[in-house]
Formats: structure tokens, C-alpha cells, sequence
């Protein structure tokens, strides 16, 4: 990049992503030897390659990294994803205390879903990275398309990303309230701490599932169909139940 314009970025996008569904116990050294070594090993790459010359160039500037809300929390589905995602915030906030001295900004965005063709990742899985636990062929490709297409556009996204950025907001959460969510997910943590409250929260997912029964969303529908969040079917000590998210 110095070659072609004589300095390193002063603006830092660390956007690259991969995703997978299945069943946490199915998972394979491969599913999160891909999963992690784009979501996370992608953002340390560009980190480790480009703060160092940035800071040189001593012009300051800024950095974003997209992480998800699959970070903020654990899934019995996404368990490569979310371990990824939720080191990549770790990873955003260490670097945004550290940057400061230099006047380089980190922001950290943890959106849900993106419109955008995640869903097709397996397309492009290396194949020495080819073994998975995960049910994954065309119709669960077909569904991940149906899904994302209820997500965010990116030109809203990177509008509300902008305007994050110009707050110098470390971690930006992309919905109507974020602060409210933010909470929720804290008490969910703090719930996590006491026995009592491992009772309350197990009570508020019993609760939460019965009205995501009650009430499927959109992007949700075809995903029994499709076999999506399953486990490869050969692997039958594993409790198929039905989607994990």
C-alpha cells in the first residue's frame, strides 16, 4: 500500500467473515481452525500488519473491526463464530485503550445479521479445512440466503457506523436501543454469577424459546426444512432436535 500511495491507511477496515451452523458438539478442528482463522486470525492479521505503521507514520487515524452480536454472547450453534466474535471485542477494546497515546480510534461493530452473501462462505471453505460436523449442502446454503436477506443493508449500516465513529463509540450496536440490549446481555452474565440466577435465566430462555415458538420470525422460516443448524447426519450420537441458534 506504501508503494502505491506513499503512506501506510489512516483508515483501517477489518471486515472479512466466515460463519457455520451446527451443533457445538459436533464441531470439528476444522470447523474453527476456518471460522477462527478468518474472524479472528483475519483481524489480527490486519492489525499486527498495519498499527505498527500507522503509529509511524504519526498522523493518527482510525480503526473498525467488525465483530457481531454472536460475540456478546454464546450459542449452542455458533460456537466457532461467537468464540471468534467475542475474542475480536476483547481483542478491539485492549487495542482501543492502547491507541490512544497515538490518536488512533478503534471502534468495535457488532451488528446481527448484514444483507450480504455470508451465507455462501462454505463456497469458498479450503479444502484441507473441508471435514465438518455441520449439515451443511444447497438447501442450508439456499435457507442462509433467505435469512440474511431480512438483515441490515450496508450502506444503513455504514451510515450508522459513521456517525459512531465520529462519537469515537468503541463498541456500536446497530439497532434502535442499543444501551437497552447492552444491559440485557450484562444481566444475562451477572444472572450467570449465583445459583439463584442461574435459576432466573434459565427461566427467561424457557421463556424466550416458548415465544420464539409461539411467534418463528421471517428469516427463520424453511430452516427445519432445510436440515440448517444440524449436525452431518452420520454423526449419530449427536441429539438432532432441530435448528441450533
Amino acid at each position: 500500500m506504501e508503494k502505491v500511495f506513499g503512506e501506510p491507511p489512516q483508515l483501517l477496515f477489518n471486515t472479512a467473515g466466515v460463519n457455520a451452523f451446527g451443533p457445538a458438539e459436533a464441531s470439528t478442528f476444522e470447523d474453527y481452525d476456518w471460522v477462527m482463522g478468518v474472524c479472528l486470525g483475519g483481524v489480527i492479521n490486519g492489525m499486527v500488519i498495519f498499527v505498527p505503521r500507522m503509529i509511524k507514520a504519526g498522523k493518527g487515524g482510525y480503526i473498525c473491526t467488525v465483530a457481531s452480536m454472536g460475540g456478546l454472547m454464546g450459542g449452542q450453534g455458533t460456537a466457532p463464530y461467537s468464540a471468534a466474535k467475542a475474542a475480536v471485542i476483547n481483542l478491539m477494546e485492549s487495542y482501543y485503550m492502547a491507541l490512544k497515546p497515538y490518536n488512533i480510534g478503534v471502534s468495535c461493530l457488532c451488528p446481527g445479521g448484514i444483507k450480504t452473501n455470508i451465507g455462501e462462505s462454505s463456497y469458498t471453505r479450503p479444502k484441507r479445512l473441508a471435514n465438518t460436523g455441520y449439515n451443511t449442502n444447497e438447501k442450508t446454503i439456499a435457507f442462509m440466503r433467505h435469512h440474511y436477506s431480512f438483515g441490515i443493508d450496508p450502506v444503513d449500516l455504514a451510515k450508522i457506523l459513521k456517525k459512531a465513529i465520529e462519537g469515537e463509540v468503541l463498541y456500536v450496536l446497530p439497532m434502535p436501543e442499543p444501551e437497552r440490549m447492552m444491559r440485557g446481555i450484562v444481566e444475562r452474565m451477572v444472572n450467570y454469577t449465583t445459583a439463584e440466577g442461574m435459576k432466573r435465566q434459565e427461566e427467561a430462555n424457557r421463556k424466550r424459546m416458548e415465544e420464539m415458538m409461539k411467534n418463528p420470525a421471517p428469516m427463520m422460516q424453511g430452516a427445519a426444512e432445510a436440515g440448517w443448524g444440524r449436525a452431518r447426519p452420520d454423526l449419530t450420537w449427536v441429539k438432532n432436535t432441530g435448528p441450533r441458534t
